[in-house]
């Protein structure tokens, strides 16, 4: 089943929320990730409780300022250091709906960016790991007497 055009614009516009450009940190280039067509590969791989929630979630986080914040405002009017800003409140939120929300999107996004080599450069995820077999010895030190 195809997503409509509000389905569409709302996972892509959450799906783009997570990261804000003004932080220090990881950021994307403008285009670097077609953050959509990632999140329906997860879509499609997904079972029905999933692509169920894929579709009504960012509906439900397009409200979010209402319901969270008590602000007669859509997610989309909201600066984008704002949307990262409530949805990283969202995700750390006692109210497991909240939560619950929050990482399923944030788990779309970041396996839509991953997809990207460019991305996965930057962040270093794809650096070769230890060979098998190698030891890892830590240092310990005793504990002083008080």
């Amino acid at each position: 089943m195809r997503f409509t055009a509000l389905e569409r614009y709302a996972l892509t516009l959450v799906l783009g929320s997570f990261i804000d450009p003004a932080a220090e940190g990881f950021t994307l280039a403008p285009g670097e990730v077609d953050l959509f067509d990632g999140a329906m590969i997860m879509y499609r791989a997904s079972a029905l409780p999933a692509r169920l929630g894929m579709r009504v979630v960012p509906l439900l986080l397009l409200l979010a300022p209402l319901y969270v914040q008590g602000r007669f405002a859509l997610l989309g009017s909201l600066p984008l250091a704002e949307r990262a800003a409530l949805l990283g409140a969202m995700a750390g939120s006692p109210v497991f709906a909240f939560r619950g929300m929050t990482v399923l999107m944030k788990l779309a996004a970041s396996m839509a960016m991953f997809r990207v080599a460019s991305v996965r450069a930057k962040t270093g995820f794809d650096r070769p790991r230890r060979p098998a077999g190698t030891l890892v010895t830590l240092a310990v030190r005793p504990l002083e007497a008080a």
